[in-house]
């Protein structure tokens, strides 16, 4: 099932000072790009911009107005502080309605399912986003999936078992597996994967026993051959 998007307004100032100018004013430097548009820069309040890429993420259109002039974007790159991983530019794209764009819509499990249920299964998210190519009118905010068909350990969800509106193209192989549950292992194979562990940590010691030896042994061929200048004179 397809989330219909939402529709989310956008207020912006044109931005004069450099990037680090304007984060020092508690203002988060950007930029408007796209065909036949000439690069705007742009300044937003943080908890603005926050609060707009949690509702609209990078699939969902953004009604965007800078100084009385409206462009339909959307968040194509965030950068964000490497220490304090909070957003520190962002890139939006002004999109044209009447030409299609390429993008991913995330996937979002929903229900329960009885082989979780009562077989103790583990469901196993195998895909996360959908690659999708559709006009800017089209978008939708994700792709919800109901998990309740997978009663059982064989099933499976694949991309050709999405049901999408027709305007949107899916651009992801049919057979690429989306979702799935993995059976809870038996007592033999907990046994089994014990055994291994044990096993690779006995290997690991026993490499790093011969390690320390061999090197040791070439301390002590170094010490024995090493010859002092008085000798290399004689």
């Amino acid at each position: 099932m397809a989330e219909i998007k939402q529709k989310i307004k956008l207020v912006v100032k044109k931005r004069e000072n450099k990037p680090n100018a304007t984060r020092q004013q508690g203002l988060i430097p950007a930029v408007i790009y796209g065909p036949k548009t000439k690069p705007i820069k742009i300044e937003i309040d943080q908890n603005t911009l926050e609060k707009v890429y949690t509702e609209a993420g990078k699939s969902n259109l953004i009604d965007l107005e800078v100084e009385g002039e409206n462009k339909k974007v959307l968040i194509y790159d965030l950068q964000f502080d490497p220490v304090k991983d909070n957003i520190i530019h962002v890139d939006f794209y002004a999109v044209r309605m009447d030409q299609e764009i390429h993008t991913e819509i995330p996937v979002k499990l929903i229900g329960e399912s009885k082989a979780v249920k009562d077989l103790g299964g583990t469901i196993l998210n195998e895909k996360d986003t959908i690659e999708i190519e559709c006009l800017p009118q089209d978008l939708i905010n994700e792709i919800e999936i109901d998990i309740a068909i997978l009663d059982a350990f064989d099933k499976v969800i694949k991309v050709a078992d999405l049901n999408l509106p027709k305007t949107i193209k899916i651009l992801d192989e049919p057979d690429q597996i989306i979702a799935l549950i993995q059976a809870p292992r038996s007592e033999e194979e907990l046994a089994e994967l014990d055994e291994a562990v044990e096993e690779n940590v006995e290997d690991v010691e026993v490499e790093e026993k011969g390690k320390e030896e061999e090197e040791g042994e070439e301390g002590e061929t170094t010490e024995s051959t090493e010859t002092t200048p008085n000798e290399e004179a004689k």
